[in-house]
């Protein structure tokens, strides 16, 4: 096992640059490598898969239990390559004040995995020892294996700073990037501008990979990754798969094509929510409502994900072919499932001010408009109407109006706060909301819906 995280002391230290710049480096070198992303984020695993040319899976100790974590942990590495995880916000920010619940130091606690500190460099010297030695002796269960100095003035400056730390902490300086790199990734309201809309991005990261080799031990990174620990699981552990079991008629397959919304608009998946849909039997059939005329021919089902709908809202509005498609064949009972940016098209009108709206496809009496501020974000439990709970998570700066026609079959408990709402709304077939789901942290959400897809249920109301 070989595997190294690379954290952060805060948000914007420089932990994307530096994870995708490693990641391409080490490609270049011809390693194998598998990447991964702390916490619910759709956008930083999308420059993931360019960098590794590999899916990017997400670690998310809130969403998952220890044991599925371990599980896909283990199944995403199972190929003899090199792990390089991503850490999320500061190393020890997570769920809770308190503890580190949902953090970075949590994934790397739970799974072994030993950590490469990236630290800000500028303005500092000696001062970077200190820095670095508070966050080392802050959790002794937390394998801080080496330091990596960002936003340096010189080769010089970060001379300084290597010897500080090393002198002080023990721990090696394992490279550096100077102030200045010619690495920026564009942002908008909800991070980072998705890897697909970005001009020439697959050049420029490869470009950030040659800067890492040039700065960067490698040799030494990789020894680090060497102490990665095996972790294990319990001898009766049940893999989620083992949680779905609609029929599979004696194919091995079970014989359902589920349409997945994939474009510029709608891209947040996380990837283990489709691998669990492969490993079920479903054929994964692509299609884009902003290019494509119509929804693929025999589908058993479609899922919409969330994205960025507002960002293209003129082409989805002026798609009227695939609009009009979509919403008949929901009409006629297409099971889908919507999330978030996929639950806004289905609604009457996405509101960019509250005076320029454009037209969505109009399944849902009812409209959002943008907002300044975010709605809401952060982790929630998802208690439906039949009885099943599910986690999940919403980040999103737009809210619903004119809404009181909805029908809604699930009330949200946030983490964070004490009260609840009414969430997911149920129509015909169609169940959809703004939290994302984790499929892994309740496979019985999949089994139900699957079993809606084949006919074994005939509505969302009716399980």
């Amino acid at each position: 096992m070989q595997a190294v995280m690379v954290a952060g002391t805060d948000s914007g230290v420089g932990k994307t640059t530096i994870s995708l710049g490693l990641m391409a480096a080490l490609k270049q070198k011809r390693f194998l490598v598998n990447p991964f992303k702390v916490g619910p984020d759709y956008i930083d695993p999308g420059f993931h898969r360019l960098a590794c040319e590999r899916p990017s899976h997400n670690l998310d100790s809130w969403l998952l239990s220890p044991e599925n974590l371990k599980y896909l942990w283990q199944k995403a590495n199972s190929n003899d390559g090199i792990a390089v995880v991503e850490g999320v916000m500061g190393f020890y920010d997570g769920v809770s004040a308190i503890n580190d619940q949902g953090s970075s130091a949590e994934i790397a606690s739970l799974l072994n995995i030993p950590v490469l500190l990236v630290i800000d460099g500028s303005g500092m010297a000696r001062s970077a020892a200190a820095l670095v030695l508070g966050y080392k002796n802050f959790n002794s269960d937390v394998n801080l294996a080496g330091v990596i100095v960002n936003k340096v003035g010189s080769e010089g400056h970060f001379d300084l700073i290597s010897q500080a730390i090393e002198k002080e902490t023990g721990l090696p300086t394992v490279g550096y990037l100077k102030k200045g790199l010619d690495f920026e990734l564009p942002s908008r309201h909800l991070g980072l501008v998705p890897a697909a809309e970005i001009p020439a991005i697959k050049e420029k990261i490869a470009s950030l990979g040659q800067k890492i080799k040039d700065n960067f031990q490698l040799s030494k990174i990789r020894n680090i990754s060497s102490e990665a620990g095996e972790v294990s699981l319990p001898e009766n552990f049940a893999r989620p798969l083992n949680d779905i079991n609609i029929s599979t008629k004696g194919t091995g397959k079970n014989n359902l094509r589920i349409g997945i919304a994939r474009d510029k608009a709608f891209s947040f998946y996380y990837q283990a929510n489709l691998d669990l849909l492969k490993e079920a039997g479903c054929e994964l059939v692509e299609f884009s409502p902003l290019k494509d005329k119509c929804l693929p021919d025999n589908l058993s089902g479609i899922y919409l994900a969330g994205g960025f709908p507002e960002e293209f809202a003129r082409e989805l509005e002026e798609n009227r072919s695939f609009k009009e498609d979509l919403k008949s064949k929901l009409q006629n009972g297409l099971p889908a499932f919507a999330e978030c940016g996929g639950f806004m098209y289905l609604l009457e009108k996405v509101y960019i001010t509250e005076t320029e709206y454009y037209q969505m496809t109009g399944f849902l009496p009812a409209s959002s408009i943008m907002t300044e501020r975010l709605q809401n974000f952060g982790y929630l439990t998802i208690d439906f109407s039949w009885g099943l709970k599910i986690k999940g998570h919403e980040f999103h700066y737009s809210k619903l109006i004119n809404d009181d026609k909805l029908t809604y079959g699930a009330e949200l408990e946030y983490a964070r706060r004490k009260n609840c709402r009414s969430g997911f709304v149920i129509k015909n077939n169609l169940l959809a909301g703004y939290p994302h789901l984790h499929f892994y942290s309740n496979p019985e959400f999949v089994n139900t819906w699957l079993k809606l897809c084949q006919g074994e249920i005939s509505s969302w109301q009716k399980i």
